[in-house]
């Protein structure tokens, strides 16, 4: 029913708590907002919708229909009656407040999703949904806590401000003639202190202030004009337009083409995105501006220069169809946003849109002859892939982290998973659950889960990996340029470790790590190759590949064949000076990872590559090697038990000669010696010398360092400065060139070099020498000039990063003789 009473009007439902008295501005108001009422209520019992009403300026009520589902199922639980455990749980949350969550406010304030019961028990994590109260639990309940105190508090602050409006007015702008004249929304105050904008409404008045309007006992209040004098703020962003200029965009322009919409700011601040309209600008800037005594402001590319900025997203998305995502489907079925790109890169999330596109690709579109792009999936297929999921968050409670305590803290974002995996990392979101599982929640039959660590807990136990990225620098690789070059992901790690995988944010570093970092006390750490990065780092390959088949190998018929795995490279490079001999990474080549432009190079015609050897041919080729091993089993050694236990890779040769050091591996054996092995005739090989018993040769060389500390020098300072390999060795001999490493050094003699009283040794020139002599040096770079088609240049190489820029620039042919563009190169060579 509703009850009308002056300027006073009051709903009231059977059953249900009374609503508080709603008070309008005049009786007339009041009666004809109760006749719209019966007349709205009517219809929306009819049509399954829920009538609420609230004042509103110049006494317009607000009506808001609530979905006839939520009713629906309202009237399904009222009809069903509750159990005697269920009716003690309902009385436990009244008598009990204590063990019981309160998420009511959080879900109406949309911090919660519906899904999220509005009671939660701390201790068992059941929880409860008020659709499915009782009765009498609504007029008992009443709102929370929380939001008891904070009407309170908001009441007695509203009390000062309409209590300072009248004593003190010069404080205070009025907005009421502004707001009748259309210069000022609807929705602005009518009054707003000048100083901390602290706004008031007449709509909310208290029943005292409304009186003293209505006997015009007011005092004059300073009106508000259209250049909005009232906020400080602007007043300092008009300053700042005119005395900062590099960092506002100015839009006048493309508002004038069209390129964007005629409401769009004129002026928009590069870092905040503060915008400032030329409609609202102070009289003096008014006058600056028309006069032409401005400053000239950076201006944004057109739609023009939009399109040519894209134009490799859109080769991208052509040439490489793989790594981009459609989404006009869902689009097409209003399941995203319009406003949603309808391609997005799976990698570096850009996106495109079909209006954008070039008039030759946008004819492509519309023709349907386009590359087959991976379809994002709709939501019913997104419930049917995270099926398994699902399962497992039921089934294996341990394997996933709760993030529903944290969400609902505000320590992590509303839209983080509520639960996550420990082992494969993907999350879950309640309210993209499937029925049945919605179920499940809303009933409580559901397991414990551990809940997530915390911020703090989380940086407490990434400490030691941050004391780790500066102490073991050698073990980690640094993101940072590449994600602000957007070749990767901005979530990648900035930091990440090569043996684990695991990832350091710089967002979440302690202090100590931010002021190493701001005062550039860091350690050396090598850049990380991101997949882009890779293919950009291939590029020399590809162009290797085109130019110098006799480099490489095909494996594309082992592939077809099976021979070898799916995964096999289709091109291996040969083992020649640029390959293993280098140093440098080994050549491999995949079609599917080759960029654009080498697409289309490798569609037209291509030159005859080497096929790549079978294993079989592989294996014939190591026939003489495998009859040395039979014949002079005393000269290779046999590292099968090393590689079980762990002492060597697992990629170590089974056998290695003793002086040539040729490898074997047991893979490799030709078909009539593997079954001679399997029938037992295997050749007795001696075992190759463990790792403590290869320190312990070296015991006499350490004596000599600590003994004789004159014949060795200190390669320590080369080592950590980066002018020689990481593998060089710490200290070295200076007649025989015999090195020693400190990884290798046995306990005893590691604590004496250490320590305090050590010996001191002299340190190798920090510049690159050479064992030739003079004579010898010049006549190889008289060679180089004389005879260049017997050398190979890779300066070329270096450049591109094909090669180790410690590798030489110039190798012969013939002898493998290196020469550095160095000190050692002659006068007349230089010139």
């Amino acid at each position: 029913g509703i009850v009308c009473q002056g300027r006073s009007l009051q709903c009231v439902r059977v059953g249900c708590e009374t609503m508080p008295a709603q008070r309008f501005r005049t009786a007339c108001a009041a009666q004809w907002i109760a006749s719209l009422a019966l007349v709205v209520g009517l219809y929306g019992r009819l049509a399954g919708l829920q009538l609420v009403i609230r004042p509103s300026y110049l006494g317009r009520p607000l009506l808001r229909a609530q979905s006839s589902v939520r009713l629906a199922a309202r009237r399904r639980k009222e009809e069903a009656p509750l159990s005697p455990k269920e009716e003690k749980l309902w009385r436990s949350v009244l008598d009990e407040p204590e063990k019981w969550k309160d998420g009511r406010e959080l879900k109406r304030r949309g911090r919660l999703p519906l899904t999220i019961p509005d009671f939660l028990n701390k201790e068992t994590g059941r929880g409860l949904f008020l659709e499915s109260a009782p009765p009498w639990f609504p007029m008992k309940a009443g709102p929370s806590p929380e939001v008891l105190l904070k009407r309170k508090a908001k009441k007695n602050i509203h009390k000062v401000h309409w209590k300072l409006l009248f004593e003190k007015p010069e404080m205070w702008l009025d907005y009421r003639k502004m707001k009748i004249r259309g210069e000022a929304p609807i929705r602005h105050p009518d009054f707003k202190h000048k100083e901390n904008d602290d706004p008031l409404w007449l709509s909310m008045a208290p029943e005292t202030v409304n009186a003293r309007f209505e006997l015009g006992l007011e005092p004059k209040w300073e009106e508000a004009s259209v250049f909005y004098k009232e906020v400080g703020a602007a007043a300092s962003l008009w300053s700042s337009l005119l005395d900062q200029p590099e960092a506002w965009i100015d839009y006048r322009d493309l508002k004038a083409v069209g390129d964007v919409p005629s409401q769009y700011p004129d002026f928009k601040h590069r870092e905040s995105s503060e915008s400032l309209w030329l409609n609202g600008a102070p009289s003096d800037v008014s006058e600056r501006i028309a006069l032409g005594r401005v400053p000239k402001w950076p201006t944004p590319p057109g739609r023009a220069g939009i399109y040519a900025a894209q134009q490799p997203l859109w080769s991208s998305l052509f040439g490489e169809p793989d790594k981009w995502m459609d989404y006009r489907a869902l689009k097409a079925g209003g399941e995203i946003s319009p406003n949603f790109p309808d391609f997005k890169h799976r990698e570096t999330r850009d996106g495109l849109w079909r209006d954008s596109a070039p008039a030759a690709l946008a004819a492509k579109l519309a023709s349907g002859h386009v590359p087959a792009w991976k379809v994002a999936r709709s939501k019913d297929e997104r419930f049917k892939a995270a099926r398994p999921l699902w399962t497992s968050l039921l089934e294996q409670p341990y394997d996933w982290y709760d993030y529903r305590k944290l969400k609902s803290s505000g320590n992590v974002s509303a839209k983080f998973p509520d639960f996550k995996s420990r082992k494969g990392g993907q999350g879950l979101w309640l309210d993209g659950a499937a029925d049945e599982v919605t179920a499940r929640f809303a009933k409580g039959r559901v397991p414990t889960w551990q809940e997530a660590p915390s911020w703090e807990e989380r940086a407490k136990s990434a400490l030691p990996l941050w004391k780790s990225l500066f102490e073991k620098h050698e073990k980690w690789q640094d993101y940072r340029s590449q994600k602000q070059a957007r070749l990767i992901s901005e979530k990648h790690p900035d930091f990440r470790c090569k043996e684990s995988g695991t990832g350091l944010w710089l967002n979440s570093a302690p202090e100590f790590v931010t002021a190493k970092i701001a005062a550039k006390q860091t350690p050396p750490w090598k850049e990380g190759r991101s997949p882009a990065l890779k293919k950009l780092a291939a590029v020399p390959l590809w162009n290797s590949l085109l130019n110098q088949p006799d480099m490489w190998l095909d494996c594309r018929g082992l592939k077809a064949e099976g021979v070898v795995s799916a995964n096999y490279p289709d091109f291996k490079q040969q083992d020649t000076e640029s390959g293993s001999e280098s140093g440098a990474e080994s050549g491999a080549l995949w079609l599917n990872e080759a960029p654009v432009e080498m697409k289309a190079k490798l569609s037209g015609k291509l030159p005859k590559w080497p096929a790549a050897p079978s294993p079989a041919e592989k294996a014939e080729a190591t026939r003489p090697l495998w009859a040395s091993l039979f014949n002079e089993p005393c000269m290779w050694l046999d590292y099968r038990q090393l590689k079980t236990f762990g002492d060597v890779s697992i990629r170590h040769p089974d056998f290695k000669h003793r002086d040539s050091a040729e490898p074997l591996w047991l893979g490799t054996i030709p078909e009539d010696l593997a079954e001679s092995i399997a029938a037992g005739k295997m050749p007795s090989v001696p075992a190759a010398p463990t790792r403590a018993e290869i320190m312990e040769t070296f015991r006499p060389l350490w004596n000599s360092l600590l003994t004789q500390p004159r014949e060795w020098l200190d390669c320590r300072r080369r080592k950590a400065a980066g002018n020689v390999s990481p593998k060089y060795p710490d200290f070295k001999q200076k007649s025989t060139g015999e090195g020693l490493w400190l990884n290798s050094a046995l306990a005893e003699f590691s604590e004496k070099i250490h320590a305090k009283g050590a010996p001191t040794w002299a340190l190798e020139p920090m510049t690159q020498t050479s064992d030739r002599s003079e004579e010898e040096e010049e006549e190889l770079w008289m060679s180089l000039f004389e005879e260049p088609e017997n050398w190979a240049d890779y300066r070329l190489n270096k450049t591109e990063g094909s090669v180790k820029s410690k590798y030489p620039d110039f190798k012969h042919k013939v002898s493998k003789e290196a020469l550095w563009l160095g000190s050692s190169k002659p006068l007349w060579g230089a010139e």
